[in-house]
């Protein structure tokens, strides 16, 4: 026997609609862009899976060299005040790194509402000042 929600009552009809609201709330990213698997990677946005798969090709060919996904860096370590209170490490973790004619390459796929976000924004510039590299916005 199978149940819908129409089988039930109304009070806990209701019920069952917000938990589906919610746990359908809860899949969507924070800026809401839609998961992508590209050969079995899982991407966070189909704009980052095209990229991913020209970088690929790029690659394959020989074009690019050491490519990494989510490569992270660590811009300021954990430190611990004075009055004990722990603060956490403040870390940059780019799209996609990789070597082209042999210079390092640190790139990021934004869409420009995401570009003017001022924690994005102090990260690059975090990242210009303690690695010396300059972020590649695609």
């Amino acid at each position: 026997m199978v149940l819908s929600l129409m089988d039930l009552p109304p009070r806990y009809r209701e019920q069952a609609e917000r938990q589906i609201i919610e746990k359908e709330k809860a899949k969507k990213s924070k800026y809401g862009n839609e998961k992508v698997t590209v050969n079995g990677v899982l991407i966070d946005s189909k704009k980052e899976a095209r990229r991913y798969e020209e970088l690929m090709a790029m690659f394959g060919k020989g074009e690019i060299e050491d490519l990494k996904l989510q490569n992270t860096f660590t811009l300021q370590n954990a430190y611990t005040t004075p009055e004990g209170k722990r603060i956490r490490a403040i870390t940059y973790k780019a799209d996609f790194t990789y070597y082209k004619d042999g210079k390092f390459i640190v790139e990021d796929v934004k869409s420009p509402v995401t570009r003017k976000k001022p924690d994005y924004r102090m990260k690059v510039k975090m990242m210009q000042n303690v690695f010396k590299i300059e972020v590649v916005e695609v």
